[in-house]
């Protein structure tokens, strides 16, 4: 009898604290429900270890907030219990003998109650090279570590007149200046909530 009068006085403060954390200066604060995403990889895309991988973008980004899950046989995933808010998917590649990346990263908004689908992969065009060695280099070429990446062209940021006659020390602290600008952060915020671009890692 005692302990069960003790779990109902915790119960009791820990809903007399949320209580008090969402009633703030007489305004009320609601919790939303939770968000779905579900997500398919491409036709021939394989996730290595078959994991996937899920990071919140800005502006509700606060610190490191990565997420993974796994995808079924199929290629199929699901991450449950997602706020709302806009996140970047992606799934894990090899790309060397003691490497990964994430690859095919996507925007995708998730709104409470909501289920948000993607496909990760299998859009744009394959871009084919060859790694040529400068002329006279006659050292062994090891590709088995490290990462080879292709992203999409970002928007080019404003420079002031005078930046070619800066400083390196100078370029940097002005560059420090501007990515604290409203004008930086909703530039940033617009390219990467572009549900267009994806970034691969994959070679």
């Amino acid at each position: 009898m005692k302990n069960q009068n003790k779990i109902h006085l915790t119960l009791k403060i820990i809903l007399i604290t949320l209580a008090s954390m969402f009633i703030t200066n007489g305004c009320e604060r609601s919790l939303e429900p939770w968000g779905r995403i579900e997500g398919q990889l491409a036709q021939g895309r394989k996730a290595d270890g078959n994991k996937i991988w899920m990071s919140l973008l800005p502006p509700k980004n606060r610190g490191q907030n990565n997420y993974e899950t796994v995808c079924d046989e199929n290629g199929r995933f699901v991450f449950n219990k997602v706020p709302s808010a806009w996140f970047e998917v992606g799934y894990l590649t090899r790309t060397g003998e003691g490497s990964a990346s994430i690859t095919s990263r996507t925007p995708v908004e998730v709104k409470a109650g909501e289920t948000s689908t993607v496909t990760l992969g299998g859009t744009g065009r394959p871009v084919t090279g060859k790694f040529v060695p400068p002329e006279g280099f006659n050292k062994s070429i090891y590709f088995g570590q490290g990462t080879r990446s292709l992203v999409t062209a970002q928007p080019e940021q404003p420079r002031p007149d005078n930046y070619d006659q800066m400083t390196k020390r100078q370029q940097q602290q002005w560059l420090n200046q501007w990515v604290q600008t409203e004008e930086y952060k909703t530039q940033r915020i617009a390219y990467l909530h572009n549900e267009n671009l994806s970034t691969a890692s994959d070679c």
